[in-house]
């Protein structure tokens, strides 16, 4: 459960960091946004998968 809730904070971390950089009061066009967005979601994936792996203790 603790290795769930760390992940969670950490993308929690990350999508608020997203949003920081894109603020209204920063200049960013939209493929500077979508680019970015995507490069975050993949971390989440790999960062999701590991957890996973570690909570099975298996890593497979």
């Amino acid at each position: 459960m603790l290795e769930m809730l760390t992940l969670i904070r950490d993308i929690v971390k990350q999508i608020v960091k997203l949003f920081d950089d894109f603020s209204p009061f920063h200049d960013a066009k939209f493929d500077d946004i979508e680019t970015q967005v995507r490069c975050v979601m993949l971390e989440i994936g790999i960062q999701t998968v590991e957890s996973i792996i570690r909570a099975r203790g298996t890593g497979f």
